[in-house]
């Protein structure tokens, strides 16, 4: 009687095994399924950051412009005060008459 309940024991055995295997094969593949969850949602709020920088930049890239624009219509009004006297056919007549 007691050879039988050894195999009985040793099938026991195998399928009590078989069962914490597959128990930690199941937990192993929820903590990795965790972490691809994790994963993404780190890079979703990256993406999300990066693409309020470069918001934020090319607000201030525009305006720089805008401000550069202003800046340079400035300068050219000016110029355009100062020198008045614009340069004529005459004055352009007077260049390259004699040879040396």
């Amino acid at each position: 009687m007691n050879q039988q309940l050894q195999p009985t024991d040793g099938r026991q055995q195998q399928i009590e095994e078989k069962k914490r295997i597959q128990a930690e094969r199941q937990q192993e593949e929820c903590q990795q399924e965790a972490l691809r969850v994790a994963s993404a949602r780190a890079a979703i709020l990256l993406e999300r950051q990066e693409a309020r920088i470069n918001k934020q930049l090319r607000r201030t890239l525009d305006n720089t412009n805008a401000q550069l624009t202003e800046a340079r219509q400035q300068q050219k009004k000016h110029l355009e005060k100062v020198y008045t006297n614009i340069p004529d056919e005459q004055y352009f007549s007077q260049f390259n008459t004699s040879s040396r």
